[in-house]
């Protein structure tokens, strides 16, 4: 969405903008607002303002941002009243943008994301207070951007490298392309055997695309120690089995995407109980969620579907659930691999609970066109329950099977 949000008018007949129009809400939520906030306190109570005076040339002509972010910090009254009044307007416009889009996350960028908390945790308060429905609606996430007042120039050089036909280029940068041998995505679980911890690239230049699969029992379980273990995978994708489904559902999954640092993509009750969690690496295409049909008697299901652009690459995930009964379990996985048919990608990945073993009929209709991703790169447990059997409470660890994709399956040319 290209969409000019600065230049909404928030003043009637207020502030004269660069667009030529008055009253837009970058004149009130900017790094330039921050400094005319403090030249007008400074001017008026010089008083409270030595700390900040006394980091330029003494003159209130003489301030700066910079100025202002290290006075904030040592405590000058007027530094941090000119942030709180840069937080009021940031956060009421950012409730407003909330009630016509209700997205799951705020991205602020430019210059005033580079003090972060100092400005964020005003923000985000600020928000809270004018948030219409706020004390029973899901709360967006108010982030700063990660490149910072960079996040533009980058943006325009990675449009530029995404638009390179050629597969050999090589981009060494940490965004490099999701590109291996022949221009081919690499997905992998665990950092490859000659990839430093921290790095998301391996040796030939290809990115590292970190899946999870789990079930999350309706987070009935401990909801903390669940966060804390999607936080220790360091997912850039999680697909989600039995999310919450009933009463304040996406409040639920707006908690978990908080706690564990990642966002909500797609899914959960209007898919049924899977769920898409991403991080912010992953630029979303579409989603759609999937509802398949109701079979009497038996709990519903649906596919948590989205496109996803990594490094270059396009990316079809989805999240699904599939029946304990076997007859629908079968039909269930037509119409899994019918939907990754119809994302119309060239590289995908499914998880989830299949409720099947590798000689089940669904499972062998899966692997068929897919790779069942323990089986190219063996790694970790083995085989999940069978589905007249399954574990109790106290061994449903061992639910998933693990892989190097962590996930149910991908398409052939999709090395693990």
């Amino acid at each position: 969405m290209a969409a000019e949000f600065g230049h909404i008018r928030v003043v009637p007949d207020g502030l004269l903008c660069g667009c030529g129009s008055q009253g837009c809400w970058e004149q009130y939520a900017s790094g330039r607002a921050l400094v005319r906030y403090a030249k007008q306190r400074a001017n008026a109570t010089p008083e409270n303002a030595t700390v900040l005076l006394g980091l330029g040339d003494g003159s209130v002509d003489g301030i700066e941002g910079k100025h202002i972010s290290e006075a904030a910090r040592q405590g000058d009254p007027v530094a941090i009243d000119s942030f709180r009044e840069l937080a009021r307007w940031a956060g009421a416009g950012l409730a407003d943008l909330a009630s016509l889009f209700d997205p799951s996350a705020f991205i602020v960028g430019g210059g005033v994301s580079d003090e972060g908390e100092l400005v964020l945790d005003p923000i985000r308060k600020s928000f809270r207070r004018w948030l219409i429905g706020g004390e029973w609606r899901p709360h967006a996430q108010v982030l700063a951007a990660q490149l910072g007042g960079k996040a533009g120039l980058v943006g325009a050089a990675d449009l530029a490298r995404q638009a390179d036909p050629d597969p050999r280029t090589t981009h060494p940068t940490p965004a490099a392309a999701l590109r291996g041998s022949g221009g081919r995505p690499s997905y992998r679980g665990p950092h490859g055997p000659d990839a430093p911890a921290d790095s998301r690239t391996e040796a030939d230049g290809s990115a590292v695309v970190r899946v999870l699969s789990y079930n999350v029992r309706s987070m009935r379980d401990d909801t903390e120690a669940l966060a804390r273990v999607i936080r220790a995978c360091a997912p850039d994708l999680v697909l989600v089995q039995e999310a919450p489904r009933f009463f304040r559902w996406r409040k639920a999954a707006a908690r978990l995407a908080r706690s564990s640092d990642l966002l909500v993509l797609s899914g959960g009750a209007t898919a049924a109980g899977p769920l898409l969690l991403c991080s912010l690496r992953a630029g979303v295409e579409r989603t759609e969620d999937v509802l398949l049909p109701r079979t009497p008697g038996l709990h519903r299901r649906g596919f948590a579907t989205a496109v996803v652009r990594i490094g270059g690459a396009r990316l079809g995930v989805l999240s699904c659930h599939l029946s304990l009964q076997r007859d629908e379990r079968l039909a269930q996985a037509d119409r899994l691999l019918e939907r990754l048919a119809a994302m119309g990608v060239e590289h995908a990945v499914a998880g989830g609970d299949l409720n099947d073993v590798p000689t089940g009929n669904a499972f062998r209709r899966l692997a068929g066109p897919l790779q069942d991703c323990r089986a190219v790169a063996p790694w970790g447990g083995e085989l999940t329950f069978p589905p007249p059997e399954p574990v109790s409470a106290s061994t449903r660890s061992s639910r998933h099977r693990a892989s190097r994709c962590s996930a149910a399956g991908c398409r052939p040319g999709c090395p693990a």
